[in-house]
């Protein structure tokens, strides 16, 4: 991936913009109050239980962390993302984890069917499938890359990249994948992607709905391949290639057309939901009983 490349070509004065850490930070903060949001109104609205949460945390990590990443990491060279992913990567990999997302929602509106068919139940689920990116983006991206922002600001590139202890290869990689999307991305991108990844959270609540629709017979089977289309289509643009842009017309430009597909979905799974589903969304549940969380004193005494 580096070939041709060393650190005697970097600048080693090159700093961070002032506004990337907080802005990195922000997009994490957008992220986890989106997610807090969600929950707390899907329990207490929509009188969730936390079984269907299991179930869609357990889908992505079994589907979409080891199944996909699996699959992504036996392709050939050529169709596997390195550094800078062009069209072909990023065609192949959003085929194989829409693929793998479609087949976690099957799975998981099978399961739920005739045993956790409440509105929350389902959104819950969806919920679950689809907080894991987010998950994974504020763990590795957020803390590594604002802590890394931070140093390189306070010490010195110089300093990280040659009076650490690491080898010229892991410096120079270090450089390319991280250092240097920090540098060179204009900031609000980290931004845009905590929008972007709060976004397909609720794309997946969306179509976990209608996955589920199917499984109760309220939707023909053919919306299983209409809502794999929508989440491949919710993926190609501002997912796979957001830390190569070095300009704000090349990051605002694919957000921009993500924002309007997303409007568009929600407009679609809305109209679904009142013709076809019985008005999830707005239905009355007063009244309505919900399992709650065991006591272990109960399960000793059984």
């Amino acid at each position: 991936m580096n070939e041709g490349f060393d650190l005697s070509m970097v600048d080693m004065t090159q700093t961070v913009p002032g506004s990337t850490a907080s802005l990195i930070n922000a997009g994490g903060m957008v992220i986890l109050s989106v997610f807090l949001v969600l929950l707390f109104v899907i329990f207490v609205r929509y009188k969730s239980k936390i079984m269907p949460l299991i179930m869609g945390v357990l889908g992505y990590v079994i589907f979409i962390f080891m199944g996909s990443n699996l699959a992504i990491g036996i392709l050939p060279e050529f169709a596997r993302p390195n550094g800078k992913a062009g069209g072909i990567e990023i065609c192949v990999t959003a085929l194989i984890m829409t693929a793998f997302y479609t087949f976690a929602r099957i799975c998981i509106a099978n399961i739920l069917k005739g045993r956790y068919e409440g509105p929350g139940d389902i959104f819950i689920a969806g919920l679950g499938l689809g907080v894991g990116d987010g998950a994974i983006y504020g763990v590795t991206t957020i803390m590594t890359m604002s802590v890394l922002a931070t140093s390189i600001n306070q010490t010195g590139l110089e300093e990280l990249l040659l009076n650490t202890g690491l080898s010229a290869a892991d410096a120079t990689d270090l450089y390319v994948s991280t250092i240097s999307p920090l540098i060179n991305v204009p900031p609000v991108v980290w931004l845009l992607m905590g929008i972007s990844l709060s976004m397909d959270m609720l794309m997946n609540i969306g179509l976990m709905m209608i996955n589920c629709g199917v499984t109760q017979g309220k939707l023909d089977s053919v919306w299983y391949a209409i809502s794999a289309g929508i989440n491949f289509a919710m993926l190609l643009p501002f997912t796979f290639n957001s830390t190569n842009y070095t300009s704000m017309a090349e990051a605002l430009l694919p957000f921009g057309i993500k924002l309007i597909m997303f409007v568009i979905m929600a407009y679609l799974v809305l109209r679904i939901d009142k013709e076809k589903l019985g008005s999830l969304l707005s239905k009355d549940l007063k009244g309505y009983t919900y399992e709650r969380m065991p006591h272990f004193g109960n399960l000793r005494k059984k």
